[in-house]
């Protein structure tokens, strides 16, 4: 057990969706840690009102299928036994969720890529073709500046350093 546990703080689990009979829990910050959720898997399985459960380390999901109320089911996995393992916190602003998402995608293009291409690689070179087809079909001149503007605009910040938010 102890080498589940991260040092002395939990981990938090995000409700990032759920329809009657079902709910997704995102872990971001085990993604990867096969152990951790064959762990999770195992102690939501033996709640009684849930179906089944299905992980994906790979992205920090859980998928449970359950019967009955949302909340009687977080609330019984909070106090079973995996309380101990996660706090479901409430989810994170949708402007957080958005860039957890984008980055999960840039590091999957990068992975399949072999490190050739980043998302913000992808993006330059879509927005430069749509406005090569839209100048070859003669459809809209504008779209196309507007689209190669873009385009150029992502490869200018590809050089800076990246910007850093201030409270």
């Amino acid at each position: 057990m102890s080498s589940i546990r991260r040092s002395s703080s939990k981990t938090t689990a995000h409700v990032v969706h759920s329809v009657p009979g079902r709910i997704r829990l995102r872990i971001h910050n085990r993604r990867h840690h096969r152990q951790f959720f064959q762990h999770v898997e195992e102690r939501l399985n033996q709640l009684p009102q849930v179906k089944s459960v299905e992980s994906d380390p790979l992205t920090g999901s859980v998928l449970v299928h359950h019967s009955g109320n949302i909340a009687d089911l977080l609330v019984a996995a909070a106090t079973s036994g995996l309380g101990e393992l996660v706090d479901l916190g409430p989810p994170p602003a949708v402007a957080e969720q958005i860039r957890a998402e984008v980055a999960t995608f840039d590091e999957l293009v990068q992975r399949v890529t072999s490190g050739q291409l980043d998302l913000t690689t992808l993006a330059m070179f879509g927005l430069f073709t749509l406005a090569g087809v839209q100048l070859v079909t003669g459809n809209q001149p504008v779209i196309a500046i507007t689209l190669a503007w873009y385009a150029s605009e992502l490869l200018r910040r590809w050089e800076e350093p990246p910007r850093t938010m201030t409270p």
